[in-house]
């Protein structure tokens, strides 16, 4: 006899299903096949289902409950003008019988991408959600991911003076992160003391002692410029990890997970490509690669260390929330695996960072 949590845990599952079947129905009226559904390996939370129809494949998604419906129609404008642009390495969408691509049932937005072809940069897990994690790229496929993140800001080019309301300046996120290592800071700082042991630690108190002087450095650095300028925009991906850029081979076939779409400087997408993909010592590659399709200013390159700091800062705060904070109880192993290797192998670039926001600020 199944318990009431597992008959409870059933139920919901198959009232997804349901409604993932409908969602499929909606789309593709005419025949399909529905081909399994499951949980995204990331933490958004979100279902999805694989459909085949009419010769193609399709990623079927349940949005997460608390996405908003403005930004998910901001996200398909988007792709929409990418693809319009010359861009192919981002999905057509499907549409419904009234020509929508978000379609609203039972409480949840859902829609239909179309299903990238190739296989991710960093491996998915059958089940539960798991933080992304670096990859080390070969300098092929290094090239090949800039020039695609360079057509890609060049594809939406006319789209990035229309919606200033999903703007993500750099003028905008600094005091936010400030604030936030104020709070957390100290109390993280005592429990990773007390609760982590020999080279976890070391590594671990290298990254909090490293935190203020970053965002110190940051702040510094952009006194030097004129923020308006630094806050030209580009349509940016946002979420550049291995687990969303796909690949044959050498050469990059698409991107996937659009949640953190918005209009940025360059800096904000390449900063991510320079330490998720091979570490700092490839930034120079990186901007070269870039600037054979798209030029970059003076400002840019400016901007691409302090967009660095301020992402380390970021992911290792969370790493270490995850790790050692209030709900560090609900982290499993695999998660805590993947954070520590995380905070490993992004140690060179942090240091590396850190030194040139120094000089930058002088």
């Amino acid at each position: 006899m199944s318990s009431k949590p597992e008959e409870g845990a059933r139920k919901a599952v198959e009232a997804e299903t349901n409604c993932l079947g409908e969602a499929a129905r909606l789309f593709f009226p005419g025949h399909h096949v529905f081909a399994g559904s499951g949980v995204s390996s990331g933490l958004s939370g979100s279902v999805f289902a694989r459909v085949d129809a009419s010769g193609n494949s399709w990623c079927l998604r349940r949005w997460p409950s608390d996405f908003e419906l403005a930004r998910l129609h901001f996200i398909h404008r988007a792709l929409q003008e990418s693809r319009a642009g010359g861009f192919s390495g981002v999905p057509d969408l499907a549409r419904t019988r009234d020509g929508e691509t978000v379609l609203a049932l039972a409480d949840g937005l859902y829609d239909a991408q179309e299903w990238v072809t190739g296989e991710p940069l960093s491996p998915t897990v059958s089940e539960g959600s798991m933080p992304n994690v670096v990859v080390a790229l070969s300098s092929a496929r290094i090239a090949s991911l800039v020039t695609a993140v360079a057509h890609f800001h060049r594809s939406a080019m006319r789209f990035s003076s229309e919606l200033a309301s999903f703007a993500n300046p750099l003028s905008a996120r600094l005091p936010v992160l400030s604030e936030g290592a104020i709070t957390f800071q100290d109390a993280l700082s005592e429990r990773v003391r007390f609760g982590a042991d020999g080279r976890e630690c070391r590594l671990t108190l290298r990254w909090l002692e490293a935190f203020p002087h970053l965002i110190e450095a940051a702040g510094t650095a952009c006194d030097t410029f004129d923020q308006e300028l630094a806050d030209e925009y580009t349509l940016n991906h946002g979420d550049l990890w291995p687990a969303h850029a796909y690949f044959e081979g050498d050469e990059f076939t698409g991107f996937t997970d659009f949640e953190f779409l918005c209009f940025a400087s360059p800096a904000f997408d390449l900063a991510q490509v320079i330490l998720h993909f091979g570490g700092w010592h490839v930034r120079e590659d990186v901007l070269q690669s870039y600037e054979r399709v798209a030029p970059l200013s003076d400002m840019d390159r400016l901007i691409v260390p302090i967009e660095a700091g301020m992402h380390l800062t970021s992911e290792g705060y969370w790493s270490l929330n995850a790790l050692y904070g209030d709900t560090s109880s609900r982290t499993t192993m695999e998660q805590r695996a993947a954070h520590v290797r995380n905070l490993r192998d992004l140690a060179g670039s942090l240091e590396a960072v850190d030194l040139e926001l120094e000089n930058l600020g002088r």
